[in-house]
């Protein structure tokens, strides 16, 4: 007979009664499963048949670890993770083992997880990103787990449609209206034009972040090496890496690392505009002439260092929180209390180009370091031009970013 033509019944089916150690209790293993039958008795038959199968996999689960153990064997096998997302993960690690380290991972389920997420929303007001975290940690711990037999099913597949911390993808609307906030900041910094004006560093890197759609790491890890004011371009292939003093000491690595970029795809190398140019080069002059007043020197190249608090001697990386201190503080002024961040330049720059017609997508893609292609040297070269080709309407898309001008 068909499948078509059998009933379906659904029934959430006792298993076994298992301890939990960390109370001392016994707690039942519920499983819910659908079974197709011409009849309840057959589907009882079938689901008695379920229970005695699932009993059995508990039985002869591979060993009984807590989540706890199933973490530590996780991030001893995975130490491909960079050092700052070593440190993030530290905290919503410890948050995950408070509730779940001492269980047995194969009683948690996806009734128990769902309680977590509700409980750090309502109780501990985490925001919706934070708690997407906290989601995508445990799907990671949960998925390792049963590729190593330590659990049969998954609870994290009971989330499916679960909205607390669900993962938004926020490429699937890239046609959408960049916030005309982010502008307005952008603008007012570019153009004024009062004797106090805003400094040469901070509207480099506005430029710099808007025609290479860069993140802030990749933004502080440039040097002038990377930088070719001949041919107007720049490569981006490190990034920056800033930890507190105690997270450091404990991995023993040094507070500010220079690495490789987020994923194969942002080495890139990108265009500049006629405007990033020009600036660019007045404020290689106004750095050289900073570092012979201070008397210190810049071996490195450093393209944005430390300039408050200085010694003499070579200057250091600067560490990223000025950029987003001064959006924060320009755009409070500006938007009654609103405020923007260095990712909303990256949003901006990406979100114009999907915007403009004659930027093709890929290029699009390819600035802003998501194109999928692996690396190698073709990767670059073959992007590069069709980059440079579509800098005449990039151009035309940043004069009206900056067309109105302000007071």
């Amino acid at each position: 007979m068909k499948k078509e033509e059998l009933k379906p019944f659904t029934k959430r089916v006792s298993i076994c009664r298992v301890e939990d150690s960390k109370t001392g209790k016994t707690k039942q293993i519920k499983k819910t499963t659908t079974v197709y039958a011409k009849s309840k008795k057959e589907a009882d038959e079938k689901f008695a048949e379920f229970k005695k199968k699932e009993r059995d996999r508990i039985l002869n689960i591979k060993e009984q670890r807590t989540l706890g153990d199933v973490i530590e064997c996780f991030y001893k096998e995975n130490t491909q993770y960079g050092i700052n997302t070593v440190v993030k993960r530290k905290w919503y690690r410890k948050i995950i083992e408070e509730e779940f380290g001492d269980k047995l991972v194969y009683i948690i389920e996806g009734d128990d997880i769902k309680q977590f997420l509700r409980d750090l929303r309502d109780e501990n007001g985490y925001s919706e990103e934070t708690l997407r975290d906290f989601r995508r940690l445990l799907k990671d711990y949960f998925e390792y787990a049963e590729i190593n037999r330590f659990i049969n099913e998954n609870p994290m597949n009971e989330l499916k449609k679960f909205e607390i911390g669900k993962r938004i993808n926020l490429r699937r609307n890239r046609n959408a209206i960049v916030p005309a906030d982010t502008k307005k900041v952008v603008r007012y910094i570019l153009n004024h034009k009062t004797e106090r004006g805003f400094s040469l560093e901070l509207k480099v890197q506005i430029l710099l972040s808007l025609d290479g759609c860069l993140r802030p790491t990749e933004l502080y890890a440039l040097t002038w090496n990377d930088i070719d004011l001949d041919e107007g371009s720049m490569m981006i292939e490190k990034d920056i890496t800033v930890i507190s003093k105690k997270d450091a000491e404990e991995l023993n690595v040094e507070c500010i690392t220079i690495g490789d970029t987020k994923t194969n795809g942002s080495v890139r190398k990108i265009p500049l505009s006629k405007r990033t140019i020009e600036l660019l080069k007045e404020y290689k002059q106004d750095c050289e002439e900073f570092l012979k007043k201070k008397k210190c020197t810049n071996p490195e190249g450093i393209l944005f260092f430390q300039r408050r608090n200085i010694k003499k001697g070579p200057v250091s990386y600067a560490y990223g929180s000025g950029l987003r201190a001064r959006l924060r503080k320009i755009s409070k002024y500006l938007l009654q209390g609103k405020g923007i961040c260095p990712y909303s330049l990256r949003k901006l720059g990406d979100t114009e180009r999907k915007n403009a017609a004659e930027i093709p997508a890929r290029v699009s893609d390819y600035i802003m370091g998501h194109n999928g292609n692996p690396l190698d040297l073709r990767y670059v070269s073959d992007y590069y031009p069709l980059a440079k080709k579509a800098m005449p309407a990039w151009e035309k898309v940043l004069d009206g970013i900056l067309s109105t001008e302000t007071k």
